[in-house]
């Protein structure tokens, strides 16, 4: 729950990737050919977080709140967890996936 509102938690960097495919044809006579190919994807390797930690609490820690006071934007939540010792994550908003790093595949076709 982002009890802080929409967007309260950041965002991640702007995902980009290069990907590249090079094929090349060679004819053997006849009907036949042979072709060679390479396919590599994150050319460039980049390593770009793509998920954060969400959890602030530990797992099932719960937390006694006024359903009421909650709707009404009375709440600090920050005050209420020291208040009830509820145990922090310290892995909250911490990097948690990244980008597959680069891959390639070479290919060869025979065709007849």
């Amino acid at each position: 729950m982002q009890y802080l509102g929409r967007l309260s938690d950041g965002r991640t960097p702007v995902l980009s990737q290069t990907d590249l495919y090079v094929q090349q044809s060679v004819r053997l006579g006849g009907a036949s050919r042979l072709a060679f190919g390479i396919s590599v994807s994150n050319l460039f390797n980049r390593g770009t977080v793509i998920s954060r930690f969400a959890g602030e609490t530990e797992q099932a820690a719960g937390l006694a709140i006024s359903e009421a006071d909650l709707y009404a934007g009375r709440l600090d939540f920050q005050r209420l967890l020291a208040e009830q010792n509820v145990l922090r994550d310290p892995r909250f908003l911490m990097a948690n996936g990244y980008q597959a790093p680069r891959t390639a595949r070479l290919m060869v076709k025979w065709s007849f």
